[in-house]
């Protein structure tokens, strides 16, 4: 479902060239490496010869998708008409998942999970808080996307008790964090098509202004030539 996703949006982008699709696109292609990885299934599919990818895999995928994924939030939210602190902490998070990715190349796993782990708890909690904040103001779009992290985060919370024993060991649980995965993924993809829905109202509403303008000139024009003609 989650690859269904990723084609789906991937020839939107090559058909609208718009730039949130990219980093829908990203996003969503690593946080399904991160689901793979922290399942084993690369590990059993990919390279069974050599479990120690893993772990650099899961590091670099969870970087990706601090990266991309905030991305995705600074221009699908616009969050650069915000104070200058919103876009600067959301901008400072893109960047450190940049960095843990490079770093990932040299520092031991031990190391760079943490980081991951960090940045990936502040960018989210960030991201969700912003994402409230937008949806008092009344944005419809701050709600999908507030609705989609909501989603990833509970997914994963409750794999991550039932685990640790505080949730019962039942299915809904054990793979919560591919169905809120998968949740993000589709809410994200519906905030999308809403996205462009919204602007092409705008549009066709704008066009309208410029018709009624245009109109308005023209009869003035005529009302003036009429009594220009009298006059003469």
């Amino acid at each position: 479902a989650m690859i269904a996703l990723i084609i789906y949006n991937f020839f939107l982008l090559i058909s609208t060239r718009d730039q949130n699709y990219l980093w829908y696109v990203l996003s969503m292609t690593s946080i399904t490496f991160v689901v793979m990885s922290f399942h084993g299934v690369l590990a059993q599919f990919a390279w069974p010869n050599k479990p120690y990818l893993n772990n650099a895999v899961l590091v670099g995928s969870i970087s990706a998708n601090i990266f991309s994924a905030t991305l995705f939030a600074y221009h699908f939210l616009e969050l650069k008409r915000l104070h200058k602190a919103i876009p600067l902490l959301i901008l400072g998070h893109s960047l450190a998942g940049a960095g843990v990715f490079i770093l990932n190349l040299f520092l031991p796993y031990v190391i760079t999970v943490k980081l991951a782990a960090l940045f990936s708890c502040t960018g989210a909690t960030a991201g969700i808080i912003i994402g409230l904040y937008l949806c008092f103001k009344g944005e419809i779009l701050a709600r999908f996307y507030t609705l989609s992290w909501a989603a990833l985060l509970t997914g994963s919370i409750a794999i991550t008790l039932s685990h640790m024993g505080i949730l019962p060991s039942i299915i809904i649980f054990d793979y919560g964090q591919q169905i809120g995965a998968l949740a993000e993924g589709l809410l994200l993809s519906f905030a999308l098509a809403y996205r462009i829905k919204l602007e092409r109202h705008k549009r066709y509403r704008a066009q309208a202004q410029v018709l009624d303008i245009q109109r308005s000139t023209n009869k003035e024009l005529e009302e003036k030539n009429q009594i220009i003609n009298q006059i003469l």
